[in-house]
């Protein structure tokens, strides 16, 4: 497992989703003292969107190793409509006897939804913001995806060789001029 290929918002999302699918067996509901847990009415939908997120953030991240599947917007707003249906479910549910896992389905949903819409914008920033031309640099060849971009250094390819360097001629030790 590589976590590393999660940008923030994604791990974000990822907590998110984990809260939801937990909060599905918490109670629900509560009134004197008799719980209902989340699994017994509506939340059955939010871990069945939950369980959905997550499969969907690990095929479009590759997480495991695999490379990524199905990534694009469709699956940002795929996840941007699962966090926010299931905020929904949550705030639909929302009364008087409300208890823990109600309220953790609520706020999962919405930030689930918020960082879901966040990587959504820094996807569509970066993709405005993408060069036209090879990332490489070499104009003659062809642009091929999914390779990483490389650092632009300042004066790259330019090396001119510094005054007192030793390797300024043949025979030469360094220091004083004639000295060996």
């Amino acid at each position: 497992m590589n976590l590393d290929r999660l940008s923030t918002p994604q791990k974000v999302t990822a907590g998110a989703m984990a809260v939801v699918f937990i909060s599905a067996f918490l109670p629900w509901a509560s009134l004197f003292g008799v719980s209902a847990i989340g699994v017994q009415g509506d939340g059955v939908i939010t871990l069945i969107f939950a369980i959905a997120g997550l499969a969907l953030l690990i095929l479009t991240t590759g997480v495991f190793g695999t490379e990524p599947k199905f990534a694009g917007r469709g699956a940002e707003i795929a996840s941007i409509v699962l966090g926010g249906l299931t905020a929904l479910v949550g705030l639909i549910d929302m009364s008087g006897i409300a208890s823990i896992g109600l309220y953790l389905t609520l706020l999962g949903g919405l930030a689930w939804a918020g960082c879901a819409i966040w990587q959504l914008t820094l996807t569509s920033q970066s993709a405005q913001a993408a060069p036209t031309q090879n990332p490489y640099g070499n104009p003659h060849q062809p642009n091929y995806p999914n390779q990483p971009n490389q650092p632009n250094y300042p004066n790259q390819g330019n090396y001119p060789n510094p005054p007192n360097n030793p390797q300024n001629g043949p025979g030469d030790q360094g220091g004083q001029p004639g000295a060996y």
